[in-house]
């Protein structure tokens, strides 16, 4: 099906890397960033920026020893009836589906007014009148 066994591999991780980019960009448009208030976007944002690392570890986890396999000639049946692929492949399945959707609600999330306007922030994160 490919040509190189390693290829499914770089393709899933530039998708990875290129969804944490996409957020990026739009935490980028916020005056969070724009004013250089990086450790308050690092407070809020932090759950974000962890899972982005823990799905990154879990993915190389999940493919790294596919990629091992495949090319050692190891067949499918072998290497599925390891626990550590079985039980790396559940964990990043379920890490994905919670990294996808908080991703997707802290970006719902940024949509609001607190995030654009600094008095508002101030008013309503830091309790500033």
């Amino acid at each position: 099906m490919y040509d190189c066994p390693c290829s499914p591999i770089f393709s899933v991780v530039v998708v990875h890397l290129s969804v944490g980019l996409t957020f990026f960009a739009i935490l980028g448009q916020t005056f969070l960033i724009n004013y250089g208030l990086l450790d308050d976007a690092w407070r809020i944002f932090r759950h974000v920026w962890l899972l982005f690392c823990l799905h990154l570890l879990s993915l190389l986890a999940a493919r790294v020893p596919r990629l091992v396999a495949a090319g050692s000639g190891t067949s499918w049946l072998e290497f599925w009836s390891s626990h550590f692929a079985k039980g790396a492949h559940v964990f990043h399945s379920l890490l994905a589906v919670v990294y996808y959707a908080v991703l997707m609600q802290t970006c719902f999330g940024m949509a609001r007014t607190k995030f654009y306007k600094s008095e508002v922030f101030a008013a309503r994160t830091l309790g500033v009148k």
